[in-house]
C-alpha cells in the first residue's frame, strides 16, 4: 500500500502502518524499564509519543522478555484503550500476558508463522537471552519477526523485519536467503560496555 511506513517512538518501540493494520514493536512507554517507577534504569529521552496519542494499534510483537523491551506497565495501558489488539510474543511468554489481562495472544516458536488480518508474522532466530529475574534464565523464548503484507500478490509484498535485541551471526545469512527483498529492517544499535558483560 502507498501509505505504509514507520515511526521510531524511541529504543525498542517503533509503530509500523503496513497493508492498512498498525503494529507495535516491544512497546516500552515507561519512565523506566524497572518493576517499580520509583528507580531503576531511567530513560535519556523521552517517547516520541504517549499511549495516548497512538491511533488504533492492531497488532504488538513483542521479541523478549527484558524491561527494556517488555513493559508491563504499558502493556496493560496499551489493553485498556485497544481491548482487541493481538500480541504476538515467542514460546513462553503467554502465561504472564494472560495475567495482564491480554486476551487475544498468539506464541510462535522460530522459524514458525502465521498470518491473521491478512498480514503474516514469521518469528526469526536471534541470538540473545531472556530473563526478568534470578531465576528465570532462558525460560522463554526470545526472537525478531518478519511482517508480511500481500502474500498473494508478490508484485506488492512488502517486507518488515524488525530484529528484536540480536548480534551478528550466521541466522542472519539464513534469514536473507529465506528474505531475499526487505523494505524496511528494524536493526538495534547496541550499547557494548563494559566490554566484559557485553
Amino acid at each position: 500500500m502507498p501509505d505504509d511506513r514507520a515511526w521510531w517512538i524511541g529504543h525498542s518501540t517503533t509503530l509500523i502502518r503496513l497493508g492498512g493494520k498498525m503494529i507495535l514493536t516491544d512497546p516500552i512507554f515507561s519512565k523506566r524499564s524497572w518493576p517499580l517507577q520509583l528507580f531503576g534504569p531511567k530513560r535519556r529521552t523521552p517517547q516520541a509519543l504517549k499511549i495516548e496519542q497512538l491511533p488504533q494499534i492492531d497488532f504488538i510483537v513483542i521479541s523478549h522478555n527484558h524491561y527494556d523491551h517488555l513493559d508491563y506497565h504499558s502493556i496493560r495501558k496499551l489493553i485498556v484503550r485497544f481491548p482487541n489488539i493481538v500480541i504476538m510474543a515467542p514460546f513462553g511468554l503467554k502465561k504472564v500476558l494472560l495475567k495482564l489481562e491480554v486476551k487475544q495472544i498468539i506464541e510462535l516458536d522460530w522459524r514458525d508463522s502465521v498470518t491473521v488480518d491478512e498480514l503474516t508474522f514469521l518469528a526469526t532466530s536471534s541470538i540473545h537471552w531472556s530473563n526478568r529475574g534470578l531465576f528465570d534464565v532462558n525460560k522463554a523464548l526470545w526472537c525478531g519477526w518478519m511482517i508480511q503484507s500481500n502474500i498473494d500478490n508478490q508484485d506488492q509484498l512488502k517486507t518488515v523485519y524488525f530484529m528484536g535485541d540480536t548480534c551478528y551471526s550466521v541466522e542472519l545469512k539464513e534469514i536473507a536467503k529465506r528474505f531475499p527483498s526487505i523494505d524496511l529492517a528494524l536493526i538495534p544499535i547496541g550499547a557494548y560496555a563494559p566490554r566484559w558483560y557485553m
